[in-house]
C-alpha cells in the first residue's frame, strides 16, 4: 500500500491486522504471507503478537500442529516478555490446543499443569507482595505518628527554652544593673 510503503513498522502494523482478518475469512495462504511479512519488519512486540497469533491460528487450522505450537510458543514468550498478557494467554491455549488436537494428550495435561503451577506460585507472589505493601504502609503511618510526637517535643523543648532564655536575659540586666552601683560605690571609698 503506497501510505505505508516508506514505513516499514507501519506496514508492519498493517500487514499484521489484515493477517488476522485473512485468518478469521479462513484465506490462510494470504493471511501467512502477510503475517511473515509483519514479522520481518515488526519493531514493537504488539505486531509481532498480532502476527504470531495469525501464523500459529493458520497452521493450527491447517493441521500443521507442530508448526502451530512453535508460533504459539513463540507468541506466549513474546507476550510475557512485552507485558501483553492477552497475547502471552493466547499462545500459551494456542500451544495445549496443538498439542490436544494432535493426539499428545499427555504433553496438553503437562503443559496445563505446569501452567497451574505457575498461576499458582504467581498468585502467592501476588499475595506476597500486597502484604509487603500493607506492612510498608502501617510502616510509613508508625513514621508519620513518630515525626508528629518528635516534632511537638521540639516546639515544647524550644518555648521551654526560649523561656529560660528570657529568664538569663533578664537576670543578666539585673546583675549588670547591680554591678555598676557596686561599682560606683567602691570608687568612692
Amino acid at each position: 500500500s503506497p501510505l505505508v510503503q516508506d514505513r516499514p513498522d507501519l506496514r508492519a502494523a498493517v500487514d499484521s491486522s489484515i493477517a488476522y482478518r485473512h485468518v478469521i475469512a479462513e484465506q490462510l495462504e494470504p493471511a501467512q504471507q502477510r503475517a511473515h511479512s509483519a514479522l520481518a519488519d515488526a519493531t514493537e512486540d504488539q505486531t509481532r503478537c498480532r502476527a504470531l497469533e495469525a501464523l500459529g491460528d493458520s497452521n493450527l487450522f491447517q493441521g500443521e500442529l507442530d508448526q502451530a505450537r512453535a508460533w504459539f510458543t513463540d507468541l506466549a514468550a513474546v507476550g510475557g516478555r512485552s507485558g501483553e498478557t492477552y497475547y502471552e494467554i493466547i499462545g500459551h491455549c494456542g500451544a495445549v490446543m496443538a498439542l490436544a488436537y494432535g493426539d499428545q494428550r499427555d504433553a496438553a495435561r503437562d503443559y496445563v499443569a505446569e501452567l497451574d503451577r505457575r498461576l499458582t506460585q504467581f498468585a502467592a507472589d501476588i499475595a506476597r507482595e500486597q502484604q509487603q505493601v500493607a506492612d510498608a504502609d502501617v510502616a510509613l503511618q508508625r513514621l508519620d505518628s513518630e515525626d508528629a510526637e518528635l516534632k511537638e517535643e521540639i516546639k515544647s523543648r524550644v518555648e521551654k527554652r526560649s523561656g529560660v532564655d528570657g529568664r538569663v536575659a533578664e537576670a543578666e540586666a539585673t546583675l549588670a544593673a547591680s554591678e555598676r552601683p557596686v561599682s560606683e560605690l567602691t570608687t568612692g571609698l
